[in-house]
């Protein structure tokens, strides 16, 4: 229980970062009351999904998009980043995305 919060806690961090480095995109930001989950979405209604994934005994945060695959991007499960390293993801892959809509 202890472990699931502590993970709520560090998605509410990233979301804070997010709102901290691009506040206009406070509007399209959502996160979970019950997943380590943080989503940008898109003008069209997709996401970007920064979220807590594990494989294995590996668990690690990863940032997804609706055009990437999903496996491609566990690859990088064993890479760490910080909570601002995240968020600056997270907002990459949204602006890149956004720019296509």
């Amino acid at each position: 229980m202890v472990n699931g919060m502590m993970r709520l806690t560090e998605a509410r961090a990233i979301a804070e970062k997010i709102k901290q480095q691009r506040p206009d995109l406070a509007d399209r930001l959502v996160t979970s009351d019950t997943r380590p989950l943080v989503r940008l979405v898109l003008p069209d209604s997709r996401s970007v999904a920064c979220g807590l994934v594990q494989l294995g005994n590996v668990v690690n945060w990863i940032v997804t998009t609706p055009d990437s695959d999903l496996e491609a991007d566990m690859e990088h499960r064993f890479d760490t980043h910080t909570k601002d390293e995240l968020a600056a993801m997270t907002i990459a892959a949204y602006d890149e995305l956004a720019a296509r809509a």
